[in-house]
């Protein structure tokens, strides 16, 4: 990622952070609620989430900056949210295991551009933390499957409002890049 197209959308940070709030304190709120609600929810946001990601990689190529990347994780959220909704009275178990992969592969991704964009140290460590809140969860999905949808609605809320409320710090953390250039981090 160019750390200038990132300072240009620092407000897609903060509204993908914002989403990522809402979705997991409404998740946190009713914990009750039906399954079907929880994968419709869960569909709609990976699939607005994968649009943002994939505007964002349209925008970078564009300017001709690395686009790769978000154009993945966009077209692998888009890809999630679609199956999701289509087939929601099946994608209970799918579901889960798409879940576990789409927060491993984004978590990657986190991890990833942490390490291309010229930003400093505080700014990498929360795209690492990020990735590795995502990528936790996924892998604790993969490693203690189902043992009921309670711990699934809990781990998800978690992470909603854990990455949107970082998301969020991160947005306004670039921002302020805007009104000075970022200082490399000293090797």
């Amino acid at each position: 990622m160019e750390t200038a197209f990132v300072v240009r959308n620092w407000g897609a940070t903060v509204l993908r952070g914002l989403l990522a709030l809402i979705f997991g304190i409404i998740i946190l709120a009713w914990p009750a609620a039906t399954t079907l609600v929880l994968i419709v929810v869960f569909g709609v946001f990976a699939i607005v989430d994968g649009i943002f990601s994939f505007v964002e990689a349209i925008l970078a190529a564009g300017k001709k900056e690395k686009w790769g990347l978000l154009l993945a994780s966009g077209l692998l959220g888009l890809l999630i949210g679609i199956i999701v909704l289509a087939r929601p009275g099946v994608a209970l178990l799918a579901l889960y295991y798409l879940l576990a992969i789409w927060l491993i592969a984004s978590g990657a991704v986190e991890i990833a551009g942490a390490f291309e964009i010229d930003a400093p140290t505080a700014a990498k460590v929360l795209l690492v933390l990020f990735g590795l809140i995502s990528i936790v969860i996924g892998v604790l999905l993969v490693v203690y499957p189902i043992h009921g949808i309670e711990t699934v609605i809990l781990l998800i809320g978690i992470y909603g409002v854990a990455v949107g409320v970082l998301r969020i710090i991160f947005g306004f953390m670039i921002r302020s890049w805007g009104r000075k250039p970022p200082t490399p981090a000293v090797a």
